[in-house]
């Protein structure tokens, strides 16, 4: 089992003192629904010499993403809204581990931030200057926000990762009736048939796709745009009975989403590009650093997963 050693930890707060009319950051509609957990990444970078830049951190950047006073945006105070952990190993490479409130952010935003943050630390490209719209455009409402009790099992469960390369991805893709599938409809077809396949449940399933509704709002929005600007498209089997097509009974959900087309590889703070980019999240599909391949991180109850595999 690896040791782990915690060196130093250090809270990031503001600069200069919060603005008076940022004192309360007002939540959009879409994070008042957003869950109360943490949008997680792992980055892993091999060889490099990091001290110089720690002891010369350009945090600056952080301030463009945190215009508000941190202890005022709806959450527990005793919660960090952004954690940010260096992890180093004795080969002399390293793992930043980041985590950000998902009732602030989504993956748009945490690529967004992190992108911002290693071109002010490299000092080149275009710099990215965050746009905070999303509560002009899905303003906040009188809603129930609590999660219901059967959203989290009781369940044991299990995590794995399946690797996708182009030759199974071509494969899956000429057992598919319709015409040119892109890699996530393979892949998200092949999980759900065969998830389904594994509880040996014959109830209809449903499925929840994760998008990313930049770009789809009637509404122009930035690409930098922060906030939770996503949604669940749900597909859902239909059943024909005497010329009629209805939705079936729904007993089971899958939930899926790509970070496939991200640029989580290319974040470079200066040492180069990571060698791999981890998250822990459930129903998630990452592509590699070559791009050709499709990481797929699988969550099924522990009873499932050997039937899965």
């Amino acid at each position: 089992m690896m040791k782990l050693e915690t060196i130093s930890a250090e809270t990031i707060k503001p600069a200069t003192p919060t603005p008076s009319e940022l004192k309360t950051f007002k939540l959009s509609l879409l994070d008042q629904l957003a869950p109360p957990i943490y949008v997680p990444l792992i980055l892993f970078y091999s060889n490099i010499d990091l001290y110089p830049n720690l002891e010369n951190p350009k945090m600056d950047a952080l301030l463009d993403f945190l215009p508000f006073d941190s202890n005022n945006v709806g959450l527990d105070e005793e919660l960090a809204i952004t954690a940010i952990q260096v992890n180093y190993f004795k080969c002399g490479s390293i793992a930043i581990g980041v985590c950000i409130s998902h009732k602030i952010a989504d993956r748009t935003t945490l690529v967004t931030f992190l992108s911002a943050w290693s071109r002010k630390a490299k000092a080149t490209g275009e710099i990215i200057i965050p746009h905070l719209a999303s509560t002009s455009i899905f303003p906040a409402r009188d809603v129930n926000t609590a999660m219901p009790d059967d959203v989290i099992t009781k369940e044991k469960i299990v995590t794995k990762r399946f690797i996708f390369n182009a030759q199974n991805l071509a494969l899956l893709r000429a057992k598919i009736s319709f015409a040119n599938p892109t890699r996530y409809e393979t892949v998200t077809s092949f999980i759900w048939k065969s998830a389904k396949a594994a509880s040996r449940d014959s109830s209809s399933s449903m499925t929840a796709h994760a998008v990313n509704l930049r770009g789809r709002v009637s509404r122009r929005m930035h690409d930098n745009s922060l906030g939770n600007i996503w949604w669940f498209a749900v597909t859902t089997p239909m059943v024909t009975t005497e010329g009629e097509r209805k939705v079936g009974g729904i007993h089971d959900c899958y939930v899926f989403s790509s970070w496939a087309s991200f640029p989580f590889y290319e974040i470079d703070f200066g040492w180069g590009n990571p060698i791999w980019v981890y998250t822990t999240m459930c129903g998630i599909l990452v592509s590699t650093e070559s791009g050709d391949v499709i990481e797929a991180w699988v969550t099924l109850a522990e009873q499932h997963m050997a039937a899965f595999e």
